[in-house]
């Protein structure tokens, strides 16, 4: 039994069910209209548009997204932390990583409506603008925002920065959620984007997968490590060694450079200060 004291929040994961294409014009509902991805390359990437987001996919990082609105879910149909108002959901198909647990994907919820519905969307909210609002602060578990909707806990954070884009910007984080203590690995490893617009109207999520070349392949303690790459410590260790594993896993990935990330993150952050809001 692998001990789990390094776990912190659990947050459960949502279900993502598949309703209509989304269009977004100016209320904190979604009404819904038809929205269609581009699907024909372009100088620089393929432009994107589903009311009210924007964007701009880089070449090589995916070939065409879609959209769909997903409906309200309150708490008479559905978990607590399914609770949400109806929101835009884009997937990124074809995407540079064939294999992971994280699908690719981007929300763009209407913020006080989730904020109202929903205290993990609430208290995310609030660390999102405390940190955007100081951005010279020291990052800590304690103020960082997490996914309202990921049923497991924040293993780490590394790589955090500020991104700006049109109409509003937020903290990109390099991180992992488990809901047991696990190696960190290329299964489960993904850049994690939170944004808030500027009128405070609308608050985007990002997860996007990405793997590192000295990780594990999966969370099997038993998966060979890369040269270069920290073993997970045996079962019967203290958790002192795990703390000491995670800390020392956290510093390797915040040394690593841009493009030793596959995708690499300047990728990755181009697609985020490609937003444009409505």
């Amino acid at each position: 039994m692998k001990p789990k004291a390094l776990l912190r929040i659990i947050v459960p994961l949502l279900p993502l069910p598949i309703i209509l294409a989304c269009s977004l014009a100016g209320a904190s509902t979604l009404p819904r209209s038809p929205t269609l991805a581009v699907a024909s390359g372009a100088q620089g990437g393929i432009p994107f548009f589903a009311s009210p987001l924007r964007l701009v996919i880089p070449n090589q990082l995916a070939v065409s997204a879609s959209a769909e609105t997903i409906d309200v879910v309150t708490d008479q149909t559905g978990m607590p932390w399914d609770v949400a108002p109806a929101h835009l959901q884009i997937t990124l198909h074809s995407y540079a990583l064939g294999s992971s647990f994280q699908v690719p994907q981007i929300f763009v919820y209407p913020a006080p409506d989730y904020a109202a519905a929903n205290a993990l969307a609430a208290e995310s909210i609030r660390r999102l603008q405390a940190v955007i609002s100081d951005p010279a602060a020291p990052y800590r578990d304690d103020n960082l925002p997490r996914i309202p909707f990921i049923n497991a806990g924040q293993v780490f954070a590394a790589q955090e920065k500020i991104l700006p884009f049109r109409g509003g910007s937020g903290l990109r984080i390099v991180t992992q959620y488990a809901s047991d203590v696990s190696p960190v690995n290329n299964g489960g490893l993904f850049y994690h984007f939170e944004g808030l617009t500027s009128d405070g109207r609308y608050y985007v999520v990002a997860i996007l997968p990405v793997n590192l070349p000295f990780l594990s392949a999966d969370n099997n303690p038993d998966s060979p490590v890369p040269s270069g790459g920290i073993a997970f410590p045996a079962n019967n260790a203290s958790g002192s060694d795990f703390e000491a594993y995670f800390k020392q896993i956290t510093a390797q990935i915040n040394s690593a450079a841009p493009n030793q990330f596959s995708p690499a993150l300047n990728t990755l952050d181009a697609l985020i200060q490609s937003f444009s809001i409505q």
